[in-house]
């Protein structure tokens, strides 16, 4: 863990304020919801709610389909980060943070392509692991982004009609399970 130097005290109703640099930097908005964890040596740790997280086991295995179908990097993200990357060269998405930018876009819901250069994630892709261009689908659950589908490619591929039917029915798959 690392130290902050911050203390502050608790209300009588049991609340702490989060100091506004920190929830600036964990990208943490009025109205998130938190996890409450208790370690094992009386620590109290705040983590944000991933609905998408919690899907893990199948997430995974359903990235990793739809990444051997297409011959592409399969990405599930959340609001924040990369929860799961499948796929040849997909170790350098590991849990990147989404960029302002991807975050913009996943909240107007809308299917979109991206090409070589626009910034979707906080890391450098062009040197981590290749230039490419990326199909975004969003996770959408009672008219909210939850996440998103990203099927990535080398700049010289293109995305199939295939492709986007793929994203599009696993997008309302994924958009089910969360539902229930």
């Amino acid at each position: 863990m690392k130290a902050t130097g911050v203390v502050r005290r608790m209300d009588d109703l049991g609340r702490i304020v989060i100091p506004k640099e920190i929830r600036r930097t964990l990208m943490i908005r009025e109205g998130d919801s938190m996890e409450i964890y208790m370690g094992s040596e009386g620590e109290i740790l705040l983590k944000k709610y991933s609905p998408i997280g919690q899907l893990s086991r199948f997430t995974e295995t359903f990235a990793k389909v739809l990444a051997t179908q297409t011959e592409k990097i399969a990405l599930l993200v959340d609001m924040e980060n990369v929860i799961v990357a499948a796929g040849k060269d997909s170790h350098g998405f590991a849990e990147a943070r989404l960029s302002e930018r991807m975050h913009g876009l996943l909240k107007e819901r809308r299917f979109f392509v991206t090409q070589m250069g626009e910034k979707l994630f906080d890391i450098d892709l062009e040197k981590k692991v290749g230039a490419f261009a990326s199909m975004v689908v969003p996770i959408v659950v009672q008219q909210e982004a939850m996440g998103a589908l990203l099927l990535c490619a080398k700049e010289k591929e293109v995305f199939s009609d295939v492709d986007k039917a793929l994203m599009q029915n696993g997008a309302k798959l994924l958009a089910s399970q969360l539902e229930t």
